[in-house]
């Protein structure tokens, strides 16, 4: 009754709908709101206790419980960035020993996704301008294809990027780092404009 989700090294329970393991190294955590198909509504029991590498997580409006000792010793989470409003922070059924998510900042109503993207023609390039909400530590990156053979790639910084002038069409990814490359929200594919 486990499913385990590739993308975000996580282990969900299908029975319960509750991440009952994550496997990263990250400082950068993004829940999903679902894993194949199965909401996911609970954080489990002890699922990141004495995580010291952990800075920021994202969580879904989907959860309606965090079981006991979820983030029991998580000393360095500074920053929740939960998708829903404070009210339904409120709802949540929180168990003992997570005494960090009351003293971590709490960014309501985030929307953590690609907001802008866009690439055109330039004289010598092809140049990218793409912008995201994504939590600290995020890479964000243009990946040029042709005909589906990769042209190139390039970090996206101060909102843009540059890519061959051979690209057809870019795909913007915002991954946790390019240490695991773990994406923290859906890709976004554009076409190369005039």
């Amino acid at each position: 009754s486990e499913y385990e989700s590739e993308l975000t090294s996580m282990v969900m329970d299908i029975t319960t709908g509750n991440i009952v393991r994550v496997d990263s190294s990250s400082d950068s955590i993004y829940i999903p709101s679902e894993i194949n198909g199965v909401t996911v509504t609970g954080i489990g029991e002890d699922v990141f206790a004495y995580n010291d590498t952990v800075t920021s997580i994202i969580i879904p409006q989907s959860i309606t419980s965090i079981e006991n000792n979820a983030f029991n010793y998580c000393d360095n989470l500074t920053k929740i960035y939960y998708l829903g409003t404070e009210e339904q922070w409120g709802n949540i059924s929180i168990g003992t020993g997570n005494d960090i998510l009351t003293t971590a900042e709490k960014i309501y109503n985030s929307e953590i996704g690609i907001s802008e993207a866009a690439a055109k023609y330039t004289e010598n390039s092809v140049e990218v301008t793409a912008s995201a909400l994504a939590p600290e530590g995020s890479d964000f990156y243009a990946v040029g294809y042709s005909e589906d053979i990769m042209t190139g790639m390039s970090k996206i910084e101060n909102g843009t990027a540059v890519l061959p002038k051979d690209t057809q069409n870019v795909k913007i990814i915002v991954w946790d780092n390019l240490g695991t490359m773990e994406p923290v929200c859906e890709a976004k594919m554009i076409e190369v404009v005039q």
